[in-house]
């Protein structure tokens, strides 16, 4: 169920002399956080889920391996705010009340909608994605704290004539590359995987969205911020490790479709792949959240600042032939030999 209690994907190795494609990187005992996770006892990172990998599988094997999720605002939603606003434009509003000010503009926002695309939005994998892109958005309005280097946009904001701005992060892949030996029997993911994407965008007063492509230099900040950072950010909050745990097995799945891997070791995946065989665990999928925004005084004036985005997902440019490199160093052919199935006494391979 565990995988073993891996917490960190590091390569995927080929034995057709022993019919095995293997899932190799550290691992360990695992226990019960205070939050529900399965977490490594002494790293506290979260463990690699059978579920999550069967779910990715499935979808590396499907038409379009594309995947993730979107958190949209409702255009008579964003109309209403605009309204608001309009409204409460001139009125001077003291400190004691901009509470309830601010409590007027998150009802005109209201809820958005949840939208999970590519795999069975009610899985445990499309709850990660979920979860980890509105705990983002929570950091980059100011209403969860960061880690040391990552700052909110309403704290980045110098200029007090941007009294309105609607915002877009979105995460998705970051790897540098994958290497391959010259037999294709050992593959190494390089790189730290996720990454934060940003884009500003206009808003009219029906409340439609107009992207735009660009970014202000406080939105921007913001993204490369939780990129630079996103390590630290795993370890205080596990769910952005869990993240990094969905991408590494769907780059993992889809090198396995991409590479013919299966053939090579006659493996078929016939039981995971079939949805009577292998029954996943799920529970009620999430359709909306409330609005993430807030605002900040500066100058007098009142900055008001609602996000949207989501997590999107496509290995497939990173497995073509011309992407994965050749690098016949020592350390992956020695990660081939120690992880040999046979090599270790077999309870030394679970936990469970």
């Amino acid at each position: 169920r565990h995988l073993a209690g891996i917490y960190e994907v590091k390569y995927l190795l080929v034995y057709p002399e022993t019919g095995d494609l293997v899932i190799a990187g550290p691992a360990g005992p695992w226990q019960h956080s205070a939050d529900g996770r399965r977490v490594n006892v002494q790293t506290g990172k979260p463990v690699l889920q059978l579920d999550d990998f069967v779910v990715l599988l499935r979808n590396a094997f499907g038409q379009d391996s594309r995947f993730g999720c979107s958190i949209n605002p409702r255009q008579k939603n964003l109309a209403a705010a605009q309204a608001y606003l309009t409204e409460t434009r001139d009125q001077a509003i003291k400190s004691s009340q901009r509470n309830k000010w601010l409590t007027g503009l998150r009802d005109a926002m209201g809820k958005q909608d949840v939208v999970v695309f590519g795999i069975d939005p009610s899985t445990r994998a499309a709850r990660v994605l979920v979860e980890a892109d509105y705990h983002m958005k929570l950091i980059g309005m100011g209403l969860e704290p960061g880690t040391p280097g990552v700052s909110s946009y309403l704290a980045s904001v110098t200029d007090p004539e941007k009294s309105m701005s609607l915002l877009r992060w979105w995460f998705t892949l970051n790897y540098e590359a994958i290497e391959t030996t010259t037999q294709r029997d050992a593959f190494h993911l390089k790189g730290p995987g996720v990454k934060v994407l940003s884009e500003n965008e206009l808003l009219t007063r029906q409340g439609q969205r107009l992207q735009t492509g660009k970014s202000d230099l406080p939105t921007q900040q913001f993204a490369q911020s939780f990129t630079e950072h996103f390590k630290d950010l795993t370890i205080k909050y596990p769910v952005y490790a869990e993240l990094q745990n969905i991408f590494d097995l769907a780059l993992i799945t889809t090198l396995v479709r991409h590479e013919t891997l299966g053939d090579r070791v006659d493996w078929s995946a016939a039981h995971f792949r079939d949805v009577e065989k292998y029954r996943l665990r799920r529970s009620q999928a999430p359709t909306e959240v409330q609005s993430v925004i807030n605002h900040r005084v500066i100058a007098g004036r009142r900055i008001i600042a609602g996000v949207s985005g989501g997590v999107t997902v496509d290995v497939r440019p990173l497995v073509q032939a011309s992407a994965i490199q050749h690098a016949d160093y020592g350390l992956m052919k020695a990660a081939r030999k120690d992880s040999a199935p046979g090599r270790l006494a077999s309870d030394g391979w679970w936990w469970d």
